[in-house]
């Protein structure tokens, strides 16, 4: 409560030096963000991921590696110690914000969309989006897999991020309406979702340059930090 929330995405966008500027603020990571911790000082307080094909591929490297808290939502529990596991919807369910429970989670609309689940329930209501390019390049492969049925990299800062693996793109569409809904729900208790990534396809939220929403950002929560300490005063 009183922090703000940084949504990381992996996108081409994302400057590590920009990443460093939020050292200190509470930040939602997803997937293999752990692979380029060797260019930058930030951590993450979570790593986050909804994606089936992901953890059954990389699950375990992402608990041994990343720092911070692990969370994996996917509608199997694949018991992989180390890791909290929150249970989702099928994706045949509604879309929908979940605003009681940590149970039964949407994740139709992409692990951040999960990531702002989780940090409304840790009492954080406003959110910056960073490097969330929202435009992928891949080949389509035939798969009886659903969860892998595209090919291709250069779709993230991080280089070999996939490790040649085959995976499943994601619904824009969805996407867009899960931030959408996600926004519109926080902005009724104050808070919000905005755009802080340098560029990209995603416009259907309110952008806000990267170097306003950091001064933004620090000024909430020293003012919150502030009204704390009178408080206990």
């Amino acid at each position: 409560k009183g922090q703000v929330g940084w949504l990381i995405g992996n996108g081409p966008s994302v400057r590590t030096e920009d990443l460093d500027q939020i050292v200190g603020q509470c930040g939602f990571c997803c997937n293999r963000f752990y692979m380029a911790y060797d260019q930058m000082k930030f951590r993450p307080n979570f790593t986050v991921s909804c994606d089936k094909q992901v953890v059954e591929d990389f699950g375990r490297d992402i608990i041994s590696n990343s720092e911070g808290t692990v969370v994996f939502s996917t509608h199997q529990n694949y018991n992989l110690e180390g890791s909290v596991w929150l249970p989702s919807i099928d994706n045949g369910s509604e879309l929908m914000f979940n605003e009681k429970t940590l149970a039964n989670i949407t994740p139709a609309g992409g692990t951040l969309f999960t990531a702002i689940q989780l940090g409304y329930f840790l009492g954080i209501r406003k959110f910056y989006l960073y490097g969330v390019d929202h435009n992928f390049k891949f080949e389509s492969v035939e798969n009886q897999d659903s969860y892998r049925t595209a090919q291709g990299e250069d779709n993230h800062f991080i280089k070999d991020y996939r490790s040649g693996k085959k995976w499943s793109p994601p619904v824009m569409g969805l996407v867009e309406e899960a931030f959408t809904k996600a926004d519109l729900f926080l902005r009724k208790e104050g808070g919000f979702v905005v755009n802080a990534t340098r560029g990209g396809k995603l416009e259907v939220l309110q952008r806000l340059e990267f170097e306003d929403a950091l001064l933004e950002s620090r000024k909430t929560v020293s003012g919150n930090s502030a009204k704390v300490s009178s408080a206990e005063g």
